[in-house]
């Protein structure tokens, strides 16, 4: 029996005209006292049931910050959105401090894929749910993007992005947003958004193109599906892809701003193919990420300085830089303590990709200026009897195509690649880092006691990893994308 009924019957009854029979009458008493019974019944087992449902758990992730955001604006946002969904009924909101200790012990990076890194943790320590913010300026917007995952199948529930040009009303909409997006997400709306027309306006470009490669590649074709759905008035796809399309152009825009400020001492080297071949291996082309590496090699000072730092004792062969040596490429250094630099600075050894694709730019080039051998640039054995190594940085007319100086002459260089030519046979085309097993490592570009014939950006010289010599240093790279 509903609450209608239970209504309709008293109003039946007292409707009736006096001369209806008692019995009649009777008979409508008892069906309204057992429409009562029924319709009470019903309502506390819905209450009971009800109550007996499990609020979900909701852990709200750090902010993840993009570019010219600052850690004070991604707290606030953070706060507010805790506190607008603690206000929020049948809900509960993961207490923060046990995210602040998780963070703080397990030392997690929170990336884009946040939920990748960190939703199996939540989950176990009860969140069913999970809510990851994103925050990025893209001038003249504050953009919010909000993403809400199911921790159990990592399916995303629901996802948007949120756009305002003044960040002093953000506390005030974000609330309203975050209230917005609980009950069901952003408004139905068939609109490119600005915000997202503005990200790809500043990545539309050729520079953008030349710098990210693959990176951009990939962000356009995100962009254009979410264009193609929103102008057919695929509503429900159009908003899915948003909020994508808005990260992978946010990501791609971080991604350029690096690039263009490369760290000190270094240069950037975009994306691009080069062109690998061994004796007895077919010659085979491979992609190669952007990175930066170092513009010349490591010098004796730099070293100083690391030994400094870590307490390393100094190498064989070792003299205290003066005004005259400091400058030099540090030299006598095998390849676990040119790793150990590496390491301390947060970087690595280059491949043999990176490396032809630093000094050659795409592998076939035989010399850093070109194809035609010139004796003015670099440091090489003019004089076999009285080889002279001389400072980094001598020939700045003989760079590469990205401004690497001292790729040949000079001193040989370690790399993070061992000698194993089979590997090329099925070497994977992206990125190859190279064979890592093997005893012989792989050292390039010549050196000061090393003809002509030596310096060219194909030469390799197999060395054991403990080798030391006068004329073998190395140099630095970090990934463009960590």
């Amino acid at each position: 029996m509903s609450l209608t009924t239970l209504i309709i019957h008293p109003i039946f009854y007292l409707s009736m005209p006096a001369g209806r029979p008692v019995t009649t009458r009777l008979h409508f008493v008892v069906v309204f006292i057992l429409s009562s019974v029924l319709c009470i019944r019903t309502t506390l087992a819905e209450q009971m049931h009800a109550d007996s449902q499990p609020m979900p758990v909701v852990a709200v992730c750090p902010c993840i910050l993009g570019p010219e955001v600052t850690a004070s604006v991604g707290s606030v946002i953070t706060e507010v959105v805790v506190e607008t969904l603690s206000k929020i009924p049948n809900l509960e909101v993961m207490d923060r401090s046990l995210t602040k200790n998780l963070l703080s012990e397990q030392d997690l990076v929170i990336a884009t894929q946040a939920s990748d890194t960190l939703a199996p943790t939540f989950g176990k320590l009860g969140a069913q749910q999970m809510l990851v913010i994103t925050v990025s300026k893209v001038r003249p917007y504050l953009l919010v993007g909000l993403r809400l995952v199911d921790i159990a199948t990592g399916r995303i529930i629901r996802s948007t992005i949120y756009q305002e040009t003044r960040e002093a009303r953000l506390p005030v909409m974000l609330g309203e947003w975050v209230k917005a997006f609980w009950d069901g997400g952003a408004p139905q709306k068939l609109s490119l958004s600005p915000a997202i027309e503005a990200m790809w306006q500043e990545l539309d470009e050729t520079t953008a193109r030349q710098l990210l490669g693959s990176e951009l590649d990939r962000a356009e074709s995100v962009y254009r599906q979410y264009v193609r759905a929103a102008n057919s008035g695929d509503v429900d796809r159009a908003l899915q892809l948003e909020h994508h399309a808005g990260i992978y152009l946010m990501d791609c825009i971080a991604l350029l701003r690096r690039a263009m400020k490369p760290p000190e001492g270094m240069v950037y080297v975009p994306p691009g193919r080069v062109e690998i071949t061994f004796p007895g291996v077919e010659r085979r082309h491979y992609l190669v990420f952007g990175f930066f590496i170092d513009r010349v090699p490591f010098t004796r000072a730099r070293y100083k300085q690391f030994m400094e730092s870590t307490g390393r004792k100094p190498p064989l062969g070792w003299s205290t830089p003066t005004e005259t040596t400091t400058n030099l490429p540090v030299v006598h250094i095998n390849w676990h303590e040119a790793v150990a630099v590496a390491a301390w600075r947060g970087m690595r050894l280059p491949t043999y990709p990176q490396w032809l694709r630093a000094s050659s730019g795409d592998g076939a080039r035989k010399y850093p200026w070109g194809d035609m051998w010139r004796p003015d640039c670099c440091n090489y054995a003019v004089n076999p009897n009285q080889p002279m190594l001389e400072p980094v940085g001598s020939y700045p007319q003989c760079a590469s195509p990205y401004g690497v100086l001292d790729c040949v002459g000079g001193v040989l260089e370690w790399l993070d690649t061992s000698h194993d030519p089979a590997y090329w046979k099925t070497a994977p085309k992206l990125n190859p880092r190279g064979p890592q097993q093997g005893v012989a490592k792989l050292a390039v570009g010549g050196s000061y006691r090393g003809g002509a014939q030596h310096c060219t950006c194909r030469f390799y010289e197999p060395l054991t990893a403990l080798s030391r010599k006068d004329n073998l240093g190395f140099r630095c790279v970090l990934p463009l994308k960590q």
